[in-house]
């Protein structure tokens, strides 16, 4: 049942700085296989979270994740190209829920990280999306 704001419109609306931080709470709430971590802040001061995700838990820290093999996808790179960040966010959540096998030798294997909005300021700046 968690949905993103754009999946909650039909892709009327992308989601906000607000939904989006709710989206992922949420998400590492309801899942083992989640965590997610600020790793820094934009020159205004939005936080940049990342998915860590593993199987059948991630990794516990940069250390544990280092030991192994992992992926990193970074999303919304340019502020007006916001269809990256709402992927993203979907994508998270069905790495969170798949129990399809292959999915689980994958995540098992290999630490998934993504950075939903790696560009905050950019994304704000050029949609005028501040929520």
């Amino acid at each position: 049942n968690l949905r993103t704001q754009w999946e909650m419109t039909q892709a009327a609306e992308f989601t906000s700085d607000v939904n989006e931080y709710a989206y992922t709470a949420a998400l590492d709430a309801a899942s083992e296989r989640v965590r997610v971590v600020e790793i820094g802040r934009t020159v205004l001061g939005r936080p940049i979270n990342m998915f860590v995700i593993g199987y059948p838990k991630p990794p516990r820290s940069a250390r544990d994740v280092a030991k192994g093999t992992s992926a990193l996808i970074n999303c919304n790179v340019h502020g007006n190209e916001p269809s990256s960040r709402e992927a993203c966010l979907i994508l998270a959540r069905e790495l969170a829920f798949a129990d399809d096998p292959r999915t689980l030798a994958i995540l098992a294997s290999t630490t998934v990280l993504i950075v939903p909005t790696i560009n905050g300021d950019g994304r704000v700046r050029l949609r005028c999306d501040s929520r």
